[in-house]
């Protein structure tokens, strides 16, 4: 909890548009639980990859590179595990129709690299919605949250993959500014959430704040929703 009434417990939600209940924008996944290989490849997926700076092309072959699994292969295999654990062939054709329709700007600067993204994804065993989380003064969100349609966050913060709903999901500290696309997004205060992410964790203060959030150009070398938003997947 914060130490004082003059900030409160902000998350910044670059995949779901204003007006969007976070819970319309979870992450889903096809087996009992969440991870980097059995994350739904939906338009959700896409976008949370697009805003991380990534080509839907770029994870499939990182994926194919730790974890021995092809996700364009049509053909069920037990390479990643047995029973529910297994890979469902089905899901390959909606892995290539999605890597067909998505692409980063190669300058792009990257929020997270893979290795702290799959960190986070094999961690949050329920999925969740992409955030990035701290305090923050609460006299400034109203202006945070008109700063759109680029922002620029510096502080010692959390990004992850948090589900607010049920208290679970995982993150990772981030003490570099990132540079946001949140034209497709919005700023909450994550006490109106089921839970909040400190409240679930119990981080100390130094790991958990967001110093400013002030607005940014959008150049090449930044992510683009509109540029970036996937199109539609095949039936």
């Amino acid at each position: 909890m914060p130490y004082d009434d003059d900030e409160i417990e902000i998350g910044i939600l670059p995949t779901v548009p204003t007006g969007t209940h976070p819970l319309d924008c979870v992450l889903q996944h096809w087996s009992p639980v969440f991870g980097p290989c059995y994350v739904v490849p939906d338009e959700r997926f896409a976008s949370t990859l697009a805003v991380l700076g990534y080509s839907t092309a770029a994870y499939i072959q990182a994926v194919r590179t730790k974890y021995g699994l092809d996700l364009t292969s049509a053909r069920d295999t037990d390479v990643i595990g047995r029973g529910c654990y297994a890979w469902r062939g089905e899901y390959g054709p909606r892995w290539k129709a999605l890597s067909n329709g998505v692409r980063t700007n190669p300058r792009t600067a990257k929020m997270l690299d893979l290795e702290q993204l799959f960190e986070i994804m094999e961690n949050a065993s329920y999925g969740g919605i992409l955030s990035i989380a701290g305090y923050f003064a609460r006299r400034d969100l109203t202006a945070a949250r008109q700063a759109g349609p680029v922002i620029r966050v510096t502080g010692r913060k959390q990004i992850g993959i948090i589900d607010y709903f049920n208290g679970s999901g995982h993150s990772v500290t981030v003490a570099d500014p990132v540079i946001v696309d949140i034209r497709q997004g919005q700023v909450i205060d994550a006490e109106e959430m089921g839970y909040s992410w400190d409240g679930t964790c119990g981080f100390v203060r130094s790991y958990f704040q967001i110093d400013r959030i002030t607005r940014w150009k959008l150049d090449p070398g930044v992510r683009s929703a509109r540029e970036f938003a996937p199109k539609a997947l095949a039936a």
